[in-house]
């Protein structure tokens, strides 16, 4: 095994194509006529999806000022609409 540097860089070109690497094609979505007739998540690319989220919101945290805030608000709108 040996250690990817690629993934804890900061956000880039490069660390942004391969975080994006580790989905599918259509993101992790499925639909099949029996097990999934309406389209649905499947939990480990929704638990990358918040990984990636994440690291991309720590990293900026660094440079760009009030994205907390930004994510925190978008957050508390999810958590809203779920209910």
């Amino acid at each position: 095994m040996q250690f990817n540097k690629t993934f804890p860089q900061r956000p880039s070109e490069e660390s942004d194509a391969a975080w994006a690497s580790l989905f599918p094609e259509k993101l992790g979505f499925v639909q099949h006529p029996v097990l999934a007739p309406n389209v649905a998540g499947i939990a480990a690319f929704h638990e990358l999806h918040c990984l990636v989220s994440t690291y991309t919101l720590f990293s900026s945290s660094y440079e760009t000022e009030g994205v907390l805030e930004h994510a925190t608000s978008s957050f508390l709108g999810f958590r809203r609409w779920q209910t």
